[in-house]
């Protein structure tokens, strides 16, 4: 149950208190057999609102992927499927939390499925052959819908030089937009990789792309790359990579270092994206994302790792679907440059999250496009910070603390800023039975302005 002094996240003049009460049934699951891997975990979640009739509703909550070997060790089918409530704008309101009824956020769902071939030319090369579908819709008519399709190939071998790799890779990306929208990306790519040593390893690329993102249609442009990858140990990896584009350079910059209690992860791109990112337009994402990204040198498996993120959670009292910073829904090309630094610390009686990141994303669409905020503004800003506090009184209870703030800024003087702030205490009463109490503040300046204080009371009961 929640009461909140602003249901509808509006300004002072609107303002109307309320008690929302929150029914959420769900189930879980994950099994592995010798060709099948699958993790499922779904809620639908029934809100009702005491005082503001009429608009009682329902909000579903999926996270599901699985592998499944169709032909053994030749032909395989990646699956997945998320449902989520994201964000619209940049600049409208940023959910407060759940239940509020805030117009800028809407569920949207991400379906993907691929299918591929993999195996080896005798001594020649290894290949893979891929075709992937991801159709993206959401319930607001102030989105795009769209159908992303990818066919790919790779081969991959060695040369006389036992240093001395090479690969060819050729891709065809097409993108259907429900405004009509078509976006297509073809490229071609030669690749050498010479290792100095079990550390160092040194990548250059050539190749060609082209797009039809403009209004003369497609034209063909020359690529060319290069890069190292540093790998000191185990837990530390280092790569970086950069790349002449068709519009400029881009590149791809990653530092991540793990010890048994902390991982610390560093990213930097800048890259081309005709899928409209479901998890919103450079977002970190919940903490469950945060930290089965952190997991992935660790823990493998993506069904083992599903496991552990949800068991920490859990322990540290941090719900996996809450955000760490909101991102926003886009219908077009983008060119997107995003920043972040990432650490998790988890020691044996407190659980430490901090990121921090920046963003730049720009229209890379001539002529007509879905009507979003690149509409108003051709070039978008975001900057932002999470940290959140877990600390166990004793093993059965813990006080978590959680503070953000983000802010979006568009190249015509469109500006939103959102401050989050949140002091929880949540306790086990069984086995299977976690209750929790939580005071929220919430407070945006700018396009949308507006303040919310509420309490939260839950109680999660596991069968």
């Amino acid at each position: 149950m929640t009461f909140t002094d602003n249901v509808s996240a509006v300004g002072t003049g609107g303002k109307q208190d309320d008690i929302i009460t929150s029914l959420a049934p769900g189930v879980r699951l994950s099994g592995e057999t010798a060709r099948l891997r699958v993790f499922a975990d779904y809620s639908l979640r029934f809100l009702n609102y005491a005082r503001t009739s009429g608009r009682d509703t329902t909000q579903n909550t999926l996270n599901t992927f699985g592998t499944f070997e169709a032909v053994e060790r030749w032909l395989y089918v990646d699956a997945g499927w998320t449902i989520s409530q994201q964000t619209i704008s940049a600049f409208g309101a940023q959910n407060a939390g759940v239940g509020s009824l805030n117009a800028n956020s809407t569920e949207t769902s991400n379906f993907r499925l691929s299918p591929y071939v993999r195996g080896r030319l005798g001594s020649f090369a290894n290949y893979e052959l891929r075709y992937s579908i991801n159709d993206i819709s959401s319930k607001s008519a102030l989105t795009t819908n769209t159908r992303n399709e990818v066919f790919s190939g790779r081969l991959n071998g060695a040369t006389a030089l036992a240093a001395l790799g090479w690969g060819l890779e050729a891709n065809r990306q097409s993108v259907e937009y429900a405004n009509g929208r078509h976006s297509q990306i073809d490229s071609l790519r030669g690749r050498l990789v010479y290792t100095f040593n079990p550390s160092w390893r040194a990548n250059f690329s050539i190749g060609q792309e082209s797009n039809n993102f403009s209004l003369a249609g497609e034209s063909a442009r020359l690529t060319h790359g290069y890069g190292a990858d540093w790998t000191p140990n185990e837990r530390m990896r280092v790569s970086a990579f950069r790349e002449k584009r068709f519009f400029g350079f881009g590149h791809n910059i990653s530092v991540s270092y793990r010890t048994p209690f902390a991982a610390l992860r560093f990213i930097d791109t800048r890259d081309v994206s005709v899928t409209p990112n479901q998890s919103g337009t450079a977002s970190v994402g919940t903490y469950y994302d945060l930290l089965f990204a952190q997991l992935a040198s660790s823990v493998p498996d993506p069904v083992a790792r599903a496991q552990q993120v949800n068991s920490t959670l859990a322990q540290a009292g941090i719900s996996p679907t809450a955000a760490i910073t909101n991102g926003f829904l886009s219908s077009r090309a983008l060119v997107r440059r995003r920043q972040d630094v990432s650490l998790i610390f988890n020691g044996r009686r407190n659980t430490v999250t901090y990121t921090l990141f920046q963003s730049e994303q720009q229209s890379a669409t001539v002529g007509a496009a879905g009507v979003d905020d690149f509409t108003a503004s051709t070039s978008i800003r975001q900057r932002g910070m999470s940290s959140n506090l877990s600390h166990r009184l004793s093993p059965s209870t813990s006080i978590n603390t959680l503070t953000s703030w983000q802010r979006s800024e568009g190249n015509t003087g469109l500006s939103t800023k959102t401050t989050n702030a949140s002091l929880g205490v949540t306790t086990r009463f069984g086995a299977r039975t976690t209750g929790s109490f939580t005071l929220r503040m919430t407070r945006s300046d700018g396009v949308t302005s507006f303040a919310e204080n509420a309490v939260l009371a839950a109680l999660n009961l596991q069968f």
